[in-house]
């Protein structure tokens, strides 16, 4: 395959290096890497369903099917972009189709303060004079890389470098999935390429990180007794919880863990009866009792439950099937993460 992207002045980008693989093999480019995204200097993305977002001098490069949401200031100009889907302290949803903008007052401290008050999968491009900033949200739920010698940062590997993978000397991928005791911390399959940290920034101009939580005036000493703090926290899952819902098309895994059941606590019953779905899988044994807890949990709550069931009969000989091979494989070339998991 022979793509490539020209920039203003002409000068000829190859393509990046995932759009190139996915050519060679017949694969869908916008299948694979559905909600990912690229920010660059200059478009590198061929595929003509991605959109293009401006933010001089950079270019943000996205699925359609990840919301960019615009973020203005006060006087109503376009000072960035909200890439994914993120609730405010007020239950407020963005990233939902016709939902509201984000708006910031002209500081990077005020967008940082705003940031602390979101709570979602999401990403945050913002330029305050001719400064530009990348900015994920704490948990890093929206996961990027960066590729300083390009001056990329994209969602995973393969969409910030724009040919073969260099090995960065690590463990292999393959090597880490076959073996259940193996992880990889911190780390990418590419030497040019490096992780981002959910609580940094990254100056677009420089590419240099710097921490923005907890922020230099954050407390840690404990205030007010342990049931405001809880709380607080049951409120404020409460409304992220009903805002997803109620903005967007949900469905609920519920297993027999304390987790997925504290989520489906934090839903009213009116607002439980607009999920999607439960759902549970089954595939082995002990899942058995995740399907008997959540069955308790559907009837208590009069919803229906989808059992997913995966695996059936003989397990190597279902993985061994080609079209789980080339799934992996794709999931490899755009995991959404620095590595596969």
């Amino acid at each position: 395959m022979d793509q490539a992207t020209y920039s203003e002045t002409g000068t000829q980008q190859p393509a990046c290096w995932g759009e190139q693989v996915c050519s060679d093999q017949g694969w869908s480019f916008d299948s694979v890497f559905r909600h990912q995204f690229r920010i660059s200097r200059t478009p590198n993305v061929t595929s003509k369903k991605w959109k293009k977002r401006a933010l001089e001098p950079f270019w943000i490069e996205h699925c359609p099917d990840l919301p960019a949401t615009p973020v203005l200031n006060r006087r109503g100009q376009l000072v960035g972009w909200c890439l994914g889907i993120a609730v405010d302290a007020s239950g407020v949803a963005i990233g939902n189709e016709g939902g509201a903008h984000i708006t910031v007052s002209a500081s990077f401290d005020a967008v940082e303060r705003r940031l602390a008050q979101l709570a979602g999968r999401f990403a945050l491009i913002i330029k305050i004079g001719e400064e530009v900033r990348y900015y994920p949200d704490a948990t890093s739920g929206l996961t990027a890389v960066a590729n300083d010698g390009l001056g990329v940062v994209a969602s995973t590997v393969t969409l910030a470098i724009t040919d073969e993978i260099k090995p960065s000397g690590g463990r292999s991928v393959l090597e880490v999935q076959r073996k259940p005791t193996l992880y990889l911390m911190d780390e990418t399959p590419d030497a040019r390429v490096r992780q981002l940290r959910g609580n940094h920034y990254v100056d677009l101009t420089t590419f240099q990180s710097h921490r923005f939580w907890p922020r230099d005036d954050t407390p840690f000493e404990p205030h007010g007794d342990e049931r405001q703090s809880v709380s607080y926290i049951t409120e404020r899952l409460q409304t992220v919880m009903t805002s997803l819902v109620t903005h967007f098309g949900c469905t609920l895994p519920i297993t027999g863990g304390r987790d997925s059941r504290i989520l489906a606590a934090a839903l009213s019953r009116q607002v439980s009866d607009q999920l999607e779905a439960f759902y549970v899988h089954e595939m082995n044994w002990s899942t058995g009792y995740d399907v008997d807890s959540a069955s308790l949990v559907a009837v208590h709550l009069d919803r229906p439950l989808e059992i997913k069931r995966i695996l059936t009969g003989d397990c190597d000989a279902e993985l061994a099937d080609l079209n789980i091979e080339r799934t992996r494989e794709q999931i490899n070339l755009a995991p959404g993460h620095a590595h596969p998991h």
